[in-house]
């Protein structure tokens, strides 16, 4: 999840968002949020692209409905 962060290009960024966001399901969401994904997202945030800013939102909506992705939400250790 840090390649995808500090990918160069804007539609890199994109596409790595994307390919998170599908990646958020019941079989494995346990395992993305340990690897980061809250703040994989969070970063992902502050780019000028609508299609990230939509993808986030998107993201931050399932991992809210989720009682594990709701807690690292609101943890301290991430900031957004």
């Amino acid at each position: 999840m840090i390649a995808l962060v500090r990918a160069v290009t804007t539609r890199t960024k994109e596409i790595c968002a994307r390919a998170l966001m599908n990646l958020l399901n019941d079989d494995t969401i346990d395992e993305v949020l340990q690897e980061g994904a809250v703040q994989a997202f969070a970063t992902l945030c502050g780019q000028e692209s609508e299609e990230c800013l939509s993808v986030c939102a998107m993201a931050f909506q399932v991992l809210s409905h989720h009682p594990k992705g709701r807690t690292k939400i609101v943890s301290k250790r991430f900031i957004m």
